[in-house]
């Protein structure tokens, strides 16, 4: 059951801290610190999150405390770069495990015999499709910065051409997930390839370089993305949800398609 309660607290975390939070928020959060408020909005935010998750509303001081810690964490997070960011999330992940292990041995269970069911599925998709997302982005972001690959997009300072970057890379990954989910690899190839074969055609050598790059790094996320949820999950979980069998069949088909195409 900790693994359960871990992974809910962990999609309550990652909405919390990616998806409730703009790049302007995130600057002026780290700008003020903690004599601003957007710290302190972004804890309560975490707070609530967090014990919605824990679906025990007894256990709001279980919740708080991974508000107040997540507060702290942030507060002394100076520095934008890839060992800050790495260690920021360790962090809370830390705690977050903490969390669960209180919650399932200290707290009695509201349902009895609380199996993984349904929802703890749910969650587990939603956590690891939600992980490839702008998490992703950002780890990718600070990996070519510390090889030095530069974006020549971002020299230029074209906003809209970053944001279509970043949405076919959420794309790819999500794709690359469902095709391994549905056993489909040669189509992960052919994914790869034709969008390798429309970038080539810019003769901008740094620009290629730099899309390359992240290329690679993006598949290799979403393959070992893919590989743990094909181990940690199967179809058959789904199989006495009413529809989810026809969605899995629907996705299975479009794989088939993708591959032939």
């Amino acid at each position: 059951m900790w693994c359960e309660v871990f992974v809910r607290l962990f999609l309550a975390h990652a909405v919390g801290d990616f998806m409730c939070q703009t790049d302007g928020f995130c600057r002026k959060k780290q700008a003020n610190g903690i004599c601003g408020f957007h710290v302190y909005l972004h804890s309560l935010v975490i707070f609530f999150l967090s014990w919605i998750a824990l679906w025990n509303f007894s256990c709001w001081w279980i919740a708080l405390i991974i508000g107040l810690v997540h507060l702290f964490i942030d507060v002394f997070k100076r520095r934008d770069n890839l060992w800050s960011f790495l260690l920021d999330q360790f962090a809370h992940l830390i705690c977050l495990a903490i969390g669960a292990y209180i919650f399932v041995h200290e707290i009695p269970p509201v349902i009895p015999c609380y199996d993984f069911g349904v929802i703890d599925t749910v969650c587990l998709f939603a956590l690891v499709f939600l992980l490839n997302g702008k998490p992703a982005n950002l780890l990718i972001r600070h990996l070519l910065r510390v090889y030095s690959v530069k974006n020549p997009i971002e020299t230029d300072g074209a906003n809209e051409s970053i944001r279509s970057g970043k949405l076919i890379g959420n794309l790819e990954r999500w794709l690359i997930i469902i095709f391994m989910l549905c056993g489909q690899y040669e189509a992960i190839g052919f994914l790869v390839a034709a969008k390798s074969i429309i970038r080539y055609k810019d003769g901008d050598t740094s620009k290629t370089e730099y899309v390359l790059a992240g290329t690679l790094i993006s598949v290799f996320i979403a393959v070992i993305s893919g590989l743990v949820l094909v181990k940690l999950s199967t179809p058959q979980r789904w199989d006495n949800v009413a529809g989810c069998g026809i969605l899995w069949d629907y996705l299975k088909s479009f794989a088939t398609f993708i591959k032939i195409v």
